[in-house]
């Protein structure tokens, strides 16, 4: 039996990348497992897990995300009665909900309570948010209202519009792919639908289609007369509607690593960004 265990023992440390990881490295073809147990790195980085940072080759110096920017935590408006860009819904005195107590603030009012206001709307603070469909919305809880999660902090990049089918009429009675691309050619959209078609259900449940397009519902690649081969988006980037922001080297906040490495993008540091801004890594 232990000459059983012997040759067990030496066939694991023969396996590729193991016997570097009992070193402390790690082999240049292993693959991380798909775990969120995030860890912060010397370079101010927060790691999904312990392997992504040693694949990066940076040493962790803590257990759990980075601390986020002391910025983005703000209670009371700037010099220039500036909020910072963060939704963390709170219920004023005055009994109207606010994004932040920061807003609340800046309204003459104080925070009572976190979250919305019993039996009231979504805030009107502007702290726009880019959703999946390519629409721009006023901020993360009438994106929320809406049932269509959002890719990042700020508003749709007209540079890089989510490449999604989820049509709207332009009042040059153009149909446009999504919002976006309507913002994009400078026309202001006249209607939620593809022009001269009856209106599908205004909901986004993306389905990826034959032609290698994600559409904004069934309906949507019904209509467009292109078979389903999917649910999803046709990327496979169906990342969970989880909060955990992390901020972009452009700038630009996402809701999660997921959709943020969905993008292609690089990660500066986790939690949202101080600071929003449209441009490309």
């Amino acid at each position: 039996m232990r000459a059983c265990w012997t040759l067990v023992i030496v066939l694991i440390c023969a396996l590729p990348g193991v016997a570097a990881a009992q070193s402390g490295g790690l082999a240049s073809n292993s693959i991380c497992p798909q775990v969120w147990q995030p860890v912060c790195g010397e370079d101010g980085n927060t790691y999904a897990n312990l392997c992504r940072a040693n694949r990066a080759e940076v040493e962790v110096v803590a257990n759990g995300e980075c601390e986020t920017p002391a910025d983005l935590l703000a209670t009371e408006p700037d010099e220039e009665n500036r909020c910072p860009p963060r939704f963390a819904p709170i219920c004023g005195a005055d009994g109207n909900t606010y994004a932040n107590s920061c807003f609340a603030v800046l309204a003459g009012t104080t925070p009572e309570s976190n979250g919305l206001c019993d039996d009231a709307s979504c805030p009107t603070d502007e702290i726009p948010v880019c959703g999946r469909n390519g629409q721009t919305f006023l901020n993360r809880c009438v994106a929320d209202e809406a049932r269509v999660g959002v890719i990042y902090a700020g508003a749709c990049d007209t540079n890089a519009c989510p490449e999604v089918f989820a049509p709207v009429c332009g009042v040059d009675d153009q149909t446009y792919p999504n919002a976006c691309a309507a913002d994009a050619a400078g026309v202001a959209i006249a209607r939620d639908a593809a022009c001269e078609q009856r209106r599908c259900p205004q909901i986004f449940v993306p389905v990826c289609g034959a032609d290698d397009v994600t559409y904004g519902n069934a309906c949507q690649a019904e209509r467009a007369g292109v078979r389903i081969v999917a649910p999803g988006d046709c990327a496979g980037d169906n990342c969970p509607r989880t909060f955990q922001p992390v901020c972009a080297s452009s700038g630009r906040t996402y809701d999660n690593q997921c959709l943020l490495e969905a993008d292609g993008k690089t990660m500066l540091y986790a939690g949202a960004c101080a600071t929003s801004s449209s441009g490309s890594d």
